[in-house]
């Protein structure tokens, strides 16, 4: 890649972040939990990580056109998109989904809600 060139604007780089949502229910959506969970790192009063390695991993993201994954939906081994990332920092990733209107909102497995509480 050219030096000064906005990763941000590369198509290679969109088409990579859409095909990395790989493990979702279709393959042809933009697949975004339906709401936060208690430990949601985009939340307002968010203590689970520091401000700054919020910053590193939103740069990143920024950077490599990558969706944040929920880390609840990983242990499923679900590619859902979390949703505080979603509503407060839009990616490139992000704001094509929308675009495209492949955005769908879903939820965890039961199971895994009933494993959360207790």
């Amino acid at each position: 890649m050219k030096e000064g060139v906005n990763r941000d604007r590369n198509p290679n780089a969109i088409v990579k972040g859409l095909k990395g949502m790989k493990k979702h229910r279709d393959p042809n959506r933009f697949v975004v939990m339906k709401k936060r969970c208690d430990q949601c790192p985009f939340s307002k009063n968010q203590t689970t990580i520091s401000a700054e390695r919020k910053a590193q991993i939103v740069a990143e993201l920024y950077h490599t056109n990558q969706p944040f994954i929920c880390h609840k939906a990983i242990r499923e081994n679900l590619d859902l998109v979390c949703s505080g990332f979603y509503d407060t920092e839009p990616n490139l990733v992000v704001r094509l989904a929308q675009m495209l209107g492949i955005v769908e909102f879903d939820e965890l497995p039961a199971h895994e809600l009933v494993g959360d509480q207790l």
